[in-house]
């Protein structure tokens, strides 16, 4: 009741204000309200630019120079969570993910760490030479342009190859139908039209990943042989914070960061909880240690992370409190080092994290055993 009248309140005093043309501001100071007719804010804003002659009337609209992103493509997302193929998506997805996973882990970077080591390792091997070149490739619009009955057969024989003709008591058959289902059952209204997806799946769908994976499983089997004979590497990317050049056949590697991103993080006067904090800069080190392939490319990283946590509030104090426990600790659990100072103690420190499994990695391991022990089948052929 309290709730409505203030509403009602509110919807008041706009109504008069709009009536009597009055203007309502919070004050720069103090937190009170400045109530104002319109055309003294209008007189006042007028000498205040004619008293500081620090603005200029432009002729002409400057915001079509500000915008970078000429001819960004559309990419269009359904809302599937509340739709009828919904908890059927769910349920194939936490179905056949972690099979996915556990067959195809050394062919997916789950993120930047997995490509850095096996980077590394193909520069142990001697296959790094000054003239050798890194290159990536993205597949534009893949979630539309699977052709459904094709993708459907390819999960089939990806299912029965790997596991068999049972998932989880579940027959192969029965996946491939209500794959089907998900896959051809995308109904939606657009401007007053109705709409029916025929080719790939809604990418709001969450099984329609696993599902555009496996089809790129298919496709790729060749394209993996033809490298691993070569002894080149191939991997899929998803993700884009890590910086690798060839420098004349030596490896670098650093943390990327996008031009157009900005350094912010939590604010240090939020109201998150306080390890929120400490997260945040304990990501940031951890990933800068890992990332970095030289003791330099971590000083100018862990300049920027300071610089970060400053700019959003972070107290000196406590970012150096933080520094010193995150890589104190780090190098030895009694160690009271105030920070890493040579290139002795930074690559000492980088082995031991590198040879730690990262939370993400953690997570989809847990997955794939999870999914062991569920199906007892699984992963006999």
């Amino acid at each position: 009741m309290r709730a409505q009248r203030e509403f009602r309140l509110v919807k008041s005093i706009r109504r008069k204000a709009r009536k009597a043309k009055l203007i309502i501001r919070v004050c720069d100071k103090g937190g009170g309200l400045h109530i104002g007719s319109k055309s003294d804010y209008e007189r006042k804003a007028a000498k205040y630019r004619e008293d500081t002659k620090a603005y200029q009337e432009l002729s002409y609209n400057p915001l079509k120079e500000m915008i970078t992103n000429k001819g960004t493509p559309l990419r269009p997302i359904l809302n599937t969570i509340k739709a009828v193929t919904r908890p059927i998506s769910d349920f194939l997805d936490e179905l056949i993910r972690p099979i996915y996973n556990e067959y195809n882990k050394d062919n997916t970077f789950t993120e930047g760490v997995d490509l850095i080591k096996c980077l590394e390792k193909y520069a142990a091997d001697g296959h790094l030479k000054p003239q050798t070149l890194f290159c990536t490739f993205d597949i534009n619009n893949l979630y539309t342009m699977l052709p459904q009955d094709e993708s459907i057969r390819i999960l089939g024989d990806f299912l029965r190859q790997h596991v068999g003709e049972r998932v989880k008591s579940v027959s192969v058959t029965t996946i491939q139908k209500l794959a089907e289902f998900v896959q051809k059952e995308n109904a939606f209204i657009y401007d007053n039209k109705f709409y029916k997806q025929i080719i790939g799946g809604a990418m709001g769908s969450p099984f329609t990943l696993t599902s555009a994976n496996i089809f790129m499983w298919h496709w790729e089997k060749r394209w993996v042989r033809r490298q691993q004979s070569k002894k080149e590497t191939y991997g899929r990317v998803s993700f884009l914070d890590v910086l690798v050049s060839n420098n004349n056949g030596a490896l670098y590697t650093s943390v990327y960061h996008k031009p157009s991103a900005e350094p912010y993080v939590v604010p240090f006067i939020s109201d998150h909880p306080r390890y929120t904090f400490t997260n945040i800069i304990q990501t940031a080190l951890v990933r800068a240690i890992r990332y970095s392939s030289t003791f330099e490319a971590f000083n100018i990283e862990r300049r920027a992370i300071r610089l970060m946590l400053s700019l959003n509030g972070y107290p000196s104090i406590y970012i150096d409190q933080q520094f010193r426990k995150v890589l104190g600790y780090s190098i030895s659990s009694t160690s009271i080092l105030p920070l890493i100072d040579n290139e002795g103690q930074f690559f000492q420190l980088r082995k031991k994290l590198m040879g730690q499994p990262t939370s993400r990695q953690s997570q989809v391991e847990g997955r794939i055993a999870q999914s062991k022990d569920d199906n007892a089948e699984y992963p006999v052929k």
